[in-house]
């Protein structure tokens, strides 16, 4: 009892200040040795800045009181900033899933009507002698661009005769330098194809795919960033001299993941 005592005297004789970085190096302690998420550390904070408030009230410190009171609102605020955010990127995927579940049909349907199939690049070591078209376009990709490259899906439906390239968005870029770094590989892939076979093809789609965190930390790959070119936008670029930038502003339904967006 008088190690209470002395140990409740202690903490009572203690600055303010000192005791609000005990209570944040305990703090982190905890969210440390539990793998805590955000919301946990912002409520275990705004239950810290309660007790923080409540003694100051009692003991009538006023500085107490006034800084517990500025934790919490602030705390508070940011919590419920938080969880709309989430809520609002919840809608976003929700909406992305049911886009994708529609483009991913149409996709399918294109593949049902079309006797080439696709050729991942990891199967193109061994090709046949006659080779079809989505290996022609593979060869024509340079070595860098290729590295990247998951899939090449080339449809001939008439009229129509689309090739669907599905790429890696990496590096340790800002998100700017990302999406940027997806436009220029594709900018040098139509070049390169185009150049052998530009009457074969009346449109460009690019699909990027990465890694994407979620506020648990859990990690999986998801569609980063889609866009396309129809022949008669790229009949109007020259590529060879255009910008970047003006490449980009000539992009169709172009597509950013909500990641990219914060």
């Amino acid at each position: 009892m008088d190690l209470l005592k002395k140990l409740k005297s202690f903490w009572t004789n203690l600055n303010l200040f000192i005791k609000l970085a005990i209570l944040l190096i305990l703090l982190g302690v905890i969210v440390v040795s539990f793998d805590l998420g955000g919301y946990a550390i912002a409520a275990l904070i705004i239950l810290v800045s309660l007790f923080g408030l409540y003694g100051g009230i009692k003991n009538k410190k006023t500085a107490q009181t006034i800084v517990s009171l500025i934790f919490v609102v602030s705390m508070f605020g940011s919590l419920v900033s938080d969880i709309q955010k989430e809520k609002e990127n919840k809608i976003r995927a929700q909406e992305f899933a049911e886009f994708e579940a529609k483009k991913q049909l149409e996709e399918k349907k294109k593949v049902e009507n079309n006797k080439q199939s696709e050729v991942p690049i990891n199967e193109t070591a061994n090709l046949p002698v006659e080779e079809n078209m989505n290996t022609k376009i593979l060869k024509s990709i340079s070595n860098d661009e290729k590295a990247k490259i998951l899939s090449v899906n080339y449809s001939d439906l008439g009229e129509d005769k689309v090739v669907v390239i599905k790429m890696n968005l990496t590096g340790n870029f800002s998100s700017s330098d990302m999406l940027k770094s997806g436009f220029i590989n594709a900018k040098n892939i139509i070049k390169s194809v185009d150049s052998n076979y530009k009457s074969d093809i009346t449109k460009y789609d690019f699909w990027f795919v990465g890694n994407v965190t979620d506020s648990s930390g859990n990690t999986d790959v998801q569609k980063l960033l889609s866009f396309d070119y129809s022949r008669s936008t790229l009949n109007n670029i020259d590529l060879p001299t255009t910008t970047l930038d003006d490449f980009i502003r000539q992009a169709e339904n172009a597509w950013v993941h909500p990641a990219f967006n914060n």
